[in-house]
């Protein structure tokens, strides 16, 4: 074998923009490097998805790819590659890097800071100069395409002390330019400000120097926030949302992964300021691309959905933070035809189960926004159109993974006054049947119930009881389930009620030893189990008002166990003192007198 034959093949052309096509779904370097200063700043442009909604990426050392090009490896400082392959910019960033090691450890200073805006602002005008002179010649103005790409990048840098340099950033105007760019012709160009906004908004870094004994003197959580606000001034939230549902087609692999950045940068603004969600709503298109996003496309095929489906898991969690705390955001889906998407997307899982930890995320984040969305009264109607009771009445019946979550919806949509429709059309389609049979811990073997899952059963029956007419037939067929059976219904009660007790008995020593207000008291009782004390109790009153023998039952029950109706009267009298004005609370002020008289 002739040995020189290996040195006289050509080198693998390497575009240094774009990752080798067997690591087309690698974490992001740009993320990796955040707060290492060693690092090539010069990564890739066309990355993998950062670590975003819920730790989706893969962990670094996972990606390694044997044969990947040099700037995944150390090169060796006397090789004969040794320095090949950097442009001007990539070697000026460096440059700053080695100085400040060799200094004495410090990774970068003001004036390196400045240095690298700079080196971003002259490769933005370049390229402009080289566009402008060169329109209808790609192959002219592409290295500094390149080149722009590598210092928009190297503004990762600064995240090492975003207190001292961000401001510096901020004051020297970056952020307009980096605005500016979202519009670039080139859409790769406008997909790394995107990433490169992302990591420098990302709320890790805050995390980082927390306990940092390098200097930090909280100044980091607020050059955040004004660099959030600097660039809401200049409307990012527009420029975003317009780029991300007008630009960036996901048929296209490194655009799909700016549609992810760009959800990732949405969650950033969203955490860091939570005011910003519902004028992200209110001044952008984002619902409606999200709600497009989030539902089935029927003609795609199986591997082009495993293609997508990252992002419509993405999607679907963006879409529950942003109606998770905001009204004016609810009625927004809703006026945009959510809800009817949220029940199709639903639906799909009546017959079977999500098919992995991200599908079954992917479904808790439509059921948590389904939740969100009936919190607002008026929507319980648009629910009952769209036939939600029903749909969630057979996922109660079948059994599947989503059964408890649709517990957790009739729950919301049952309760007020508004749901007493609804209420109805959970009797009238029969139900009643499947609620009590997870009431008496009849559950599925797929999983087992909560105590959260028990809290929305009871709410469910409390509703019912609110709610239906005296004497109408669905009523009657409530009460009867109780009467059934030797009143195991009301066994079944005072045995949750008794669970229930000995968990706030157990709690109690444990609060006294804390130095609480009364408030802060009571809000430790209901995380205990005190809100399911008081909705057994609120059933127990209902039962024994309207049937003498579960009167009696209840009686003879609560006296074998050493008490009488009086504890239950207490529960009331308290649970009412904490309500709000209303029929309910009159409703539970009667029982309470009842159960009093008797």
């Amino acid at each position: 074998m002739n040995v020189d034959e290996f040195f006289k093949q050509p080198a693998p052309k390497y575009d240094p923009t774009k990752l080798p096509p067997n690591q087309a779904n690698t974490t992001t370097t740009l993320g990796k490097r955040k707060h290492d200063s060693s690092v090539d700043v010069a990564g890739p442009l066309r990355n993998g998805h950062s670590i975003k909604g819920k730790e989706r990426a893969l962990d670094e050392e996972d990606n390694h790819v044997k044969g990947a090009p040099d700037e995944y490896v150390d090169e060796d400082e006397d090789g004969r590659f040794f320095g090949g392959g950097l442009s001007g910019q990539q070697r000026e960033i460096i440059d700053i890097l080695d100085r400040d090691q060799a200094a004495g450890g410090q990774a970068l200073d003001m004036a390196g800071v400045r240095r690298i805006c700079l080196t971003l602002e002259r490769a933005i005008n370049r390229n402009r100069e080289m566009r402008t002179k060169f329109g209808d010649r790609p192959e002219k103005f592409v290295d500094s395409e390149f080149e722009l790409t590598e210092a928009i990048q190297g503004l990762a840098l600064l995240t090492q002390d975003p207190g001292k340099f961000y401001p510096e950033l901020v004051r020297l105007g970056v952020v307009v330019s980096l605005l500016g760019l979202l519009a670039h012709e080139n859409v790769d160009i406008a997909i790394a400000v995107i990433e490169i906004l992302e990591e420098l908004t990302d709320e890790d870094i805050l995390d980082a120097h927390d306990d940092d004994e390098g200097g930090q003197d909280g100044s980091a959580p607020e050059a955040v926030i004004e660099l959030v606000n600097r660039l809401i001034e200049h409307q990012l939230l527009e420029l975003l949302v317009s780029t991300m549902a007008d630009r960036l087609d996901e048929k296209e692999e490194a655009e799909r992964n700016g549609v992810f950045h760009s959800l990732g940068l949405i969650e950033n603004l969203v955490s860091l300021d939570p005011r910003l969600s519902t004028r992200l709503v209110d001044k952008t298109p984002v619902m409606k691309f999200l709600l497009r996003r989030i539902r089935p496309q029927k003609e795609q095929t199986k591997e082009t959905q495993q293609l997508f489906f990252q992002n419509q898991q993405y999607a679907s969690e963006i879409a529950a933070i942003l109606v998770q705390e905001s009204p004016p955001n609810r009625k927004k889906l809703v006026e945009t035809g959510g809800l009817d998407v949220l029940l199709e997307v639903l639906s799909i899982y009546r017959k079977r189960d999500p098919r992995d930890a991200d599908e079954i995320e992917f479904m808790e984040n439509v059921f948590d926004t389904l939740c969100s969305v009936l919190l607002e009264p008026e929507h319980k109607a648009k629910f009952l159109e769209g036939e939600g009771v029903e749909l969630m009445v057979i996922m109660m019946k079948e059994k599947k993974l989503a059964r408890n979550r649709s517990i957790k919806v009739l729950d919301h949509a049952l309760v007020g006054d508004e749901g007493a429709p609804n209420c109805e059309r959970f009797v009238e389609h029969f139900g009643l049947k499947t609620l009590f049979s997870a009431f008496m811990g009849k559950n599925s073997s797929k999983q087992a119930s909560t105590h959260e899952d028990h809290e929305h059963i009871l709410g469910i029956i409390v509703s019912l009881f609110f709610n239906l007419e005296s004497d109408s037939a669905p009523r009657l067929r409530l009460l009867a389930k109780f009467m059934e059976d030797g009143y195991e219904k009301v066994d079944r009660l005072l045995e949750i009620r008794e669970t229930v007790e000995a968990r706030l008995s157990a709690q109690q020593p444990e609060v006294q030893g804390m130095e609480l207000d009364e408030t802060e008291v009571y809000l430790s009782r209901l995380d205990a189990g005190l809100f399911s004390l008081q909705l057994v109790d609120t059933i127990i009153g209902w039962v024994c008002m309207e049937d003498d023998g579960a009167r009696e039952h209840a009686a003879m029950l609560l006296k074998r166990a050493g008490k009488g109706f009086a504890e239950v009267v207490g529960v009331l009298e308290e649970y009412r003192e904490s309500m709000g004005e209303g029929l309910r609370k009159e409703g539970v002020g009667e029982l309470a007198k009842y159960l009093a008289s008797v």
